[in-house]
């Protein structure tokens, strides 16, 4: 791969994560007025969407960190 792609495929994956966490964010506001039980429903499915977005945030600045030193 070399390592400017996969810099480049890591900062994808991140932005790609954002863009999810971001979605997940914006749906739990809309959740708010939701009647239970469904809203609690929701809440742990969005629960889980947003632990594997952050998940998958986390591990590309930790990807990143490591191609940095490659670059030293």
């Amino acid at each position: 791969l070399g390592h400017s792609e996969c810099k480049r495929l890591v900062l994808e994956a991140r932005a790609e994560a954002e863009t999810r966490l971001a979605g997940f964010d914006a749906i739990a506001t809309r959740l708010e007025s939701d009647p239970e039980p469904e809203r609690t429903f929701m809440q742990i499915t969005l629960s889980a969407g947003r632990h594997s977005a952050l998940a998958a945030i986390a591990w590309a600045d930790e990807a990143l960190d490591l191609l940095e030193g490659l670059e030293r």
